[in-house]
């Protein structure tokens, strides 16, 4: 029982990007063994808890990070924050995580011009030179980003499926 708390805190902390994952599960087990006062009756309490602890554990990991000077998420923060995600918050950490990793699958697995659509759409800081296209030519392109959009879906989720 305690191997399987322990399985999924070790998966839950790398989700997380830990440095340590299995350090960082055992510290959250050694956490809940010192409380006296957690009686569990079945499993599921005990994966409950001790996804409570964790939170923690990772929060305490994340100011510890924070804090230090060679922090190498601070460059990017501003940057790949989600934006209801307070910048510096652990779902901001997450969500940068996981954009680069999908940044990753992109440009290994896209086309350069699938590639380039996705970023163009998802950049539109420029006006769109889509404007002096005719409504086929502009259609194409619409569906071509949907498609390569569909595509990296498509990657993403067999990729996180299998790690």
């Amino acid at each position: 029982m305690w191997e399987q708390v322990f399985e999924a805190l070790v998966l839950f902390f790398r989700h997380r990007g830990s440095r340590d994952p299995d350090d960082d599960a055992q510290n959250t087990l050694l956490a809940i063994l010192k409380r006296d006062d957690y009686e569990f009756e079945n499993v599921a309490d005990i994966h409950l808890v001790a996804k409570g602890f964790a939170r923690h554990i990772a929060f305490e990991a994340y100011r510890r990070v924070k804090r230090s000077r060679e922090s190498p998420l601070d460059p990017v923060e501003a940057f790949l924050a989600a934006p209801d995600n307070s910048p510096g918050s652990s779902e901001a950490i997450e969500s940068q995580i996981y954009l680069q990793e999908v940044c990753r699958i992109a440009a290994a697995n896209l086309r350069k011009k699938e590639l380039d659509a996705i970023r163009r759409a998802a950049v539109a800081t420029t006006p769109d030179p889509s404007a002096a296209l005719t409504a086929g030519e502009r259609n194409k392109r619409r569906v071509f980003l949907f498609r390569s959009r569909q595509k990296l879906k498509r990657l993403v989720r067999g990729v996180m499926r299998d790690e």
